[in-house]
């Protein structure tokens, strides 16, 4: 099992790594202040020389004759957030921070604040679904965090805190903050391997822990079964012979799976492999069907659990869409609107609300998807649509919005033309032929 130690440790050794090259003394002076291994900028670089001044008085001594000014700075604006984020270095101050911090005890001060905030990170990344007996993605997560807790908060709140590495990953690549492409990349690559128990190689840590490689591997088990994964509610056993694509194992009752009647599929990286096995017109009339099945059962959130409603008992407008097709038909529309406007092939789209005529003009079928943006008039192509429906046939819509008015959902829009009368812009798209 792993340790929360390692966790913490192996996390400073890949987040070490893309923010500093795992330096103790850097500063980053293109930004308001930022030092050390782990790039502390604003008041938490405040906080690492309060830090440095209580735990390394010599160390300290030296620093303040070096930069008078930044010393005076701590004492006087420590714990103001909005003054340290327009607080920039001398070259004076950068140099007195690089001499303090090539001492060992100043590595311990730097060492141990990360230990300390990491163990925050995890306690509220827990909270969004993320788990401690997945380390990998956890400290994918955490690398996340560190840089952009809220571009973290939408990254799992698009692939959930259940997601693998592997899909963990191309969701984040394809959020704003993918931008960083070498960050992210360099931290899937450290991570992948890893077994998630072994202690991270020598980076220049202070404590004595027992060290792996770069690269480590896991060991293949001498049996058929080769592992078993809990996806949304559902069980996956693979193995070497008997169950090299998967063998699927559904619900049936408290702790109870049942295998399914057919393989899983090949192992995807960017999903879940869900129940159904109907296909065409057929899928998205069983994918209807859930939904109608589904009335009003779920609550609306858009936290970790939204892509699993039936084990959290929540989800939101496109978590509930994209379950129904892979619960009816391992189809995988796209777990939010920007990947389901992707996805399919578009049937309709169109501006200032729809014709009245728009089921016969374009022939909709049952199963389609509605895609929404309530206040932007845009072209054909548009990803940044604000919420999602599903077509149920006879000018008929069936989604989950929250609001006070509706808590809980799937519900029933009656009147689809209606519904749709202020929309700026809308499209239709198609996901079984």
């Amino acid at each position: 099992m792993p340790t929360r130690d390692n966790t913490i440790m192996y996390a400073m050794y890949v987040i070490g790594k893309v923010e500093s090259d795992w330096d103790w003394t850097g500063v980053y002076r293109a930004d308001p202040i930022t030092i050390g291994m782990m790039q502390e900028y604003g008041q938490n670089a405040s906080d690492l020389l309060k830090l440095c001044r209580d735990g390394d008085t010599e160390g300290w001594a030296a620093f303040a004759a070096s930069a008078p000014q930044l010393v005076s700075d701590v004492d006087e604006h420590g714990d103001s957030w909005d003054w340290w984020t327009s607080r920039y270095l001398t070259d004076a101050e950068a140099s007195a921070w690089q001499t303090m911090a090539t001492r060992p005890e100043n590595h311990k001060i730097q060492q141990q604040k990360w230990k300390d905030e990491a163990a925050r990170y995890i306690d509220t990344l827990a909270g969004w679904g993320w788990s401690e007996d997945r380390p990998q993605t956890l400290v994918y997560a955490m690398c996340i965090y560190h840089q952009s807790p809220q571009a973290c908060g939408q990254v799992t709140r698009s692939c959930g805190g259940s997601a693998t590495l592997a899909n963990l990953h191309a969701t984040t690549m394809n959020s704003w903050i993918g931008k960083y492409a070498n960050r992210y990349n360099t931290a899937y690559d450290m991570l992948k391997d890893w077994d998630g128990e072994s202690a991270p190689p020598d980076f220049g840590q202070v404590v004595d822990t027992p060290s792996g490689g770069d690269t480590p591997t896991v060991s293949q088990p001498n049996n058929d079964i080769t592992r078993v994964e809990l996806r949304n509610g559902q069980i996956l056993v693979w193995g070497l012979s008997s169950y090299p694509n998967g063998l699927l194992c559904t619900y049936s009752a408290p702790n109870i799976w049942i295998p399914f009647n057919r393989k899983g599929g090949t192992d995807n990286p960017g999903g879940t492999t869900g129940g159904g096995t109907a296909t065409g017109s057929a899928a998205a009339q069983a994918a209807a069907e859930l939904m109608k099945k589904w009335e009003k059962k779920f609550s609306y959130s858009q936290g970790a659990g939204r892509l699993s409603p039936e084990s959290s008992g929540y989800t939101d407008c496109s978590g509930v869409v994209w379950y129904a097709y892979q619960q009816a038909a391992s189809i995988d529309v796209g777990t939010w609107t920007g990947e389901q406007a992707e996805k399919g092939r578009q049937i309709a789209w169109g501006n200032s609300g729809m014709p009245s005529n728009v089921e016969e003009m374009y022939d909709m079928k049952v199963g389609d998807l509605v895609l929404i943006d309530w206040n932007t008039i845009t072209k054909p192509g548009n990803t940044s649509y604000d919420h999602v429906e599903m077509y149920m046939g006879d000018n008929k819509l069936m989604g989950h919005g929250g609001g006070s008015a509706h808590p809980m959902g799937p519900y029933w829009k009656d009147d689809m033309v209606a519904y749709m009368k202020n929309v700026a812009t809308w499209e239709v798209r198609r996901y079984a032929e």
